[in-house]
């Protein structure tokens, strides 16, 4: 064993999944209260040796699960902070930069578990029950479901009273909302 390098700062606890070249790691507890935990999210490039930082988590987090799928980043609950305490079960993703919610939650809310990422899934291996307090011995199957790419510009072409709308389709799209604005256009 060496040492090769240091991390960014002093940390345990992080998130982490390696993408097929970096390594990428969500938050983690940097001691003392609740309040040391950092939204820091850094990437360790091996072939360089060096590291450099991704938008910042949008919640302190520690003991998190972090899956990587076509570019976007997946953290599936541990120990997420708000300004009101702790909150469980959350998935966020990081696509182009943003950071998104989303609507699908892991359950149960596990914290300090082991995990692995296998394909599109991501198995979440036992830890702390967030509901119960208990330690758990389940194991949680998350889909990752790359969120869909902003449509392009669709092409308009209007007739007499009549108009067509064509675009591509987005990848994992279920359907569409076309809106009109007041003008009729």
């Amino acid at each position: 064993w060496e040492i090769i390098g240091q991390a960014l700062y002093s940390m345990g606890g992080g998130g982490y999944v390696f993408n097929g070249t970096d390594m990428i790691v969500v938050g983690g507890y940097l001691g003392g209260y609740s309040a040391s935990y950092t939204r820091n999210v850094t990437v360790y490039d091996p072939s360089s040796n060096s590291w450099y930082q991704l938008p910042q988590f949008p919640l302190q987090v520690g003991y998190t699960a972090v899956g990587y799928l076509n570019g976007v980043v997946f953290v599936v609950g541990g120990l997420m902070f708000t300004t009101l305490g702790l909150v469980f079960g959350r998935i966020y993703y990081l696509d182009h930069g943003t950071w998104y919610r989303s609507y699908n939650y892991e359950n149960p809310s596990l914290a300090q578990s082991s995990y692995l990422q296998v394909g599109d899934q991501l198995y979440v291996i036992g830890g702390l029950n967030q509901d119960t307090s208990l330690l758990s011995s389940v194991v949680d199957v998350i889909t990752l479901n790359a969120p869909p790419t902003t449509p392009r510009q669709p092409v308009v072409i209007s007739g007499n009273e009549t108009a067509i709308v064509q675009w591509n389709p987005v990848n994992y799209s279920t359907g569409y909302y076309l809106r009109l604005n007041g003008n009729g256009s």
